[in-house]
């Protein structure tokens, strides 16, 4: 929960965000993270431009993504990004 928290607190722009996923991501999944992190949804990720928001997003593009390997590939990316640098 702590780093939940931890990562809830720690903010960032889109800028950021593109660069944290520019080596872990292939750009259309990166492209579609950005996409989701700066929309409106608080329904399916929490609300504000924060690092916890980030890992929502791209669990949330994991789990459309078709290829068995490659979401859970980018889920482990999700869960990379909440550990503290």
């Amino acid at each position: 929960m702590n780093l939940i928290r931890l990562a809830n607190d720690k903010t960032l722009d889109s800028t950021q965000a593109r660069e944290l996923l520019r080596k872990a991501l292939q750009k259309n999944e990166a492209d579609s993270v950005i996409e989701a992190y700066n929309s409106l949804d608080t329904v399916n990720m929490p609300a504000g431009n924060t690092i916890w928001r980030l890992s929502n997003a791209i669990s949330w593009v994991a789990g459309k993504t078709e290829d068995a390997e490659r979401k859970l590939e980018i889920s482990k990316v999700a869960g990379q990004i909440l550990a503290p640098a």
